[in-house]
């Protein structure tokens, strides 16, 4: 149980690292197509950061992993 526990804790670090992370991604873009393109940064690297990753999966996969820890609880 104790290892569902921190599969599940590891899971939502996760998702929280990758909203941080990907908030500051976009804000970078944000910057960049408000005063243009710099050279310092290619254009590529700001149309990846602006494409989001599918958070639905992650959250799916944490609610699963709690739904079963809180069923075994109970039994």
């Amino acid at each position: 149980m104790n290892q569902k526990l921190l599969k599940l804790e590891n899971l939502l670090r996760f998702h929280t690292i990758y909203r941080q992370l990907h908030s500051l991604c976009q804000r970078r873009a944000l910057r960049q197509w408000r005063h243009g393109f710099s050279s310092a940064y290619p254009v590529w690297t700001a149309q990846l950061c602006a494409w989001p990753w599918p958070t639905d999966v992650l959250n799916g996969a944490a609610l699963s992993q709690y739904r079963l820890l809180v069923t075994k609880k109970k039994k």
